[in-house]
């Protein structure tokens, strides 16, 4: 769980593959995409998924130009590269990319 844009700046610093879904706890779309997440076995260990409630972390959304939840945000080398939006994008994207 993240908790401020800075907690993920710098743990984006130590990771070379990382996601953060950005999500809002009572959303039935949230709840979805943090279902599907939770199920994944990831094919490497050098990729992380984070989580912020967007109702507790109030500024990670506007530094990425993110307007609605749920939203997967894919970073490369601490960069962002792809912005994935909705339950069933998340999941698809995840199954076949990522699970083992």
């Amino acid at each position: 769980q993240i908790h401020s844009h800075n907690e993920l700046v710098d743990k984006l610093s130590k990771n070379k593959n990382a996601y953060l879904l950005l999500y809002k706890n009572e959303s039935d779309q949230s709840k979805c995409a943090k279902s599907s997440i939770e199920k994944v076995e990831l094919k490497s260990d050098d990729i992380i998924i984070y989580s912020a409630d967007v109702a507790d972390v109030k500024d990670i959304h506007g530094n990425y130009g993110i307007k609605s939840v749920p939203t997967l945000i894919e970073f490369k080398e601490g960069k962002l590269k792809n912005v994935l939006k909705g339950c069933l994008d998340i999941r698809d994207t995840l199954k076949t990319l990522y699970l083992k």
